[in-house]
Formats: C-alpha cells, structure tokens, sequence
C-alpha cells in the first residue's frame, strides 16, 4: 500500500507545479515524512521528485512548510541511494542558501546541518559541493550568534566531525577562501626538494618505542605525503592537512637529536586535533640541497649531453672536410 501512496505523492508534486502552492505541497510533504523512513520509498521520491522540492524550499518562507521539508529531507538523507539524487539536483547549495535566509531560525538551522552531515556520509559528491558552497563558513558564521544553544551547538560539532572525517580538504583549509598557487609553490625550497626526493629519513614516536627508517615521498602534485616502510604498507598523509613544517628540536620525541638534523611534520587529524610527526635525516646536508643521488643524475647528463655534442660536432667536422676533399680531387 505504501508503495502505491508515496507514486500518488510523487504524482501530486510533479504535476502542473503543485509545489508552488504552499497549503497542497505542505500536506504532501506531511505525508512524505511518514513514507521515507523506509529506504524504497526514500529513493523513489528523491529520484523522481526532488527537484519540486527543492524549489519549493527556495520558493516558500513560511516556517513551519521549511520545518516539514527539511524533516523530510532528514529522512532521504539517511539512504546512500536517496543522497545521490538530492545531491546531484543541488539540495547542498539550496540548503546553505536556506540558511542563510533564515538564519534567525536555529531550529531550521539545526535540521540543516543534520542534512548536510547525513549527506557527507552518505554521498561521496557532498564534500566537493560544501566546498563550492563555502558550507563550513556559513554554518560557523550562524552558530557564533547562538554559542549558548545545546542543540545548535551539539549538531555544529557533529557537522565538524563529518565535514573533516569526509572532506578531502583538510581542517587547516577549513573555511579559508581557494587558493590560486599550487602547494608546491606555497612550501619552503629546501623542504620541497626533501619531500618530493625520496629521502630516506628516521621517524621518532617516543613513547619507549624504537625509532626506524622510513623513505617519504611527496606525489607529483604534492597533495600526499607518502611514508614508506621495508615490511609495511606505506601511510599517507594529506599535504592539505599539513599546518606546519619547522625544523628544530624542540619537541619532546627528538630530545638528544642534532638540532640541524631534525623537522617536525605539525597536521591535523579528522578530529582537528594536531599531531606531530617527528623525523631526523641522515644528514644535515639533506635538508638544504639535493639528495646525493640527484647529483649523480645531474652530473650523468651533464656528461652525456657533452659528449653528444662534441660527437655532432666532430660528424659536421668530417662531413665538411670530405666535401673539400671531393672538389680538390676532382679539379
């Protein structure tokens, strides 16, 4: 029975712009609530009817229809395969535009952000859309105002978790406009040539455990820091994530280390708490130059090209005296 009440609702809201008048839509929204707690019919709706909703949202200001859509859209956004379809139709820029027009509302604002963070578990696709939409500034600017409230607070924090959990774009970044120079670009000379080199390095963890070898190496576009390990798999951290690269050692895990020897790695975790990755290099040398074996290389080419060059030369050489030679014997 339910299938066939919830085709009836999608019916009523795509037909001749029923969602355009409020006091229908509202009822078939009432009755959507009730009928998208079950995972079939969060999907047909959202397949076949999200985009009336959403433009009912953008259309209507009356906050208790609001208050009924974003309940209904709570219920969607718990299904992976109800998410895909309200997040490919826009419903992340249409909820941030939502809330900022309402954004005396806290309790639309707390049901907005349930949304947003049902949506970052759910759908993949969400991160890069609160990215477009400047999602995190919005919602921090509109929580700062109500610092008291438990529940706009508590779903602020859970928005956090999520947002820095599924976003490629880590908490340093968070809130921060674009950046128009690539990483590689906005990091030190010398430490980039230590990152991206391959450089054999030893991390210290403290905590009574041993230190050992690891080679790091940054990918080509010096978004992840890879660290290699002989028996395991190698970890990555996002470059993103970096908030710091300082030398020195200062931190309690290089104690008894050569201070020219030693650079600490300060990142954030999902949780945005910082940590440290502490490392020592072989040499003090290896923090300001090229890596020995970047030498070799360069001094290989260096070679091979003047070789080549002095042979093209002597081939252009011989060439000329054998054509003189031709014309003095043939007179």
């Amino acid at each position: 029975m339910n299938t066939g009440v919830i085709d009836l609702m999608i019916q009523i809201s795509t037909e001749n712009e029923n969602w355009a008048n409020l006091e229908l839509y509202n009822e078939v929204v009432k009755v959507v609530i009730n009928l998208t707690s079950a995972e079939e019919n969060a999907q047909a709706y959202a397949h076949k009817a999200a985009i009336p909703l959403l433009k009912a949202i953008e259309r209507h200001t009356e906050v208790m229809f609001l208050q009924n859509a974003a309940a209904a859209m709570t219920s969607m956004s718990l299904y992976p395969v109800a998410s895909k379809y309200l997040v490919k139709r826009g419903a992340v820029a249409v909820i941030i535009k939502s809330a900022i027009d309402n954004k005396d509302r806290k309790n639309l604002l707390v049901r907005y952000m349930r949304i947003i963070s049902n949506f970052l578990y759910t759908e993949s696709r969400t991160s890069d859309e609160c990215f477009k939409t400047n999602a995190y500034s919005v919602f921090e600017e509109l929580t700062q105002e109500d610092k008291e409230d438990k529940s706009v607070q508590k779903e602020w924090r859970e928005f956090v978790t999520a947002y820095r959990m599924k976003t490629q774009r880590s908490s340093s970044f968070i809130g921060a406009k674009h950046y128009s120079i690539p990483i590689q670009d906005r990091l030190d000379r010398a430490y980039l040539r230590l990152l991206t080199g391959g450089t054999i390095v030893i991390k210290h963890k403290g905590r009574g455990t041993k230190p050992h070898k690891k080679i790091i190496r940054a990918d080509e576009t010096c978004t992840r820091l890879n660290k290699a390990d002989t028996d395991k798999h190698a970890k990555q951290i996002l470059m993103t994530a970096v908030k710091e690269i300082k030398s020195g050692n200062d931190h309690p895990w290089l104690r008894g280390i050569p201070n020219d020897k030693c650079f600490q790695i300060v990142a954030s975790d999902p949780n945005g708490k910082d940590f440290y990755v502490c490392l020592e290099t072989l040499t003090p040398e290896k923090k300001e130059g090229f890596p020995f074996f970047f030498y070799c290389v360069l001094i290989f080419e260096t070679i091979f090209v003047t070789i080549n060059c002095v042979t093209f030369l002597m081939q252009q050489i011989d060439c000329v005296l054998s054509r003189y030679m031709k014309k003095i014997i043939m007179k």
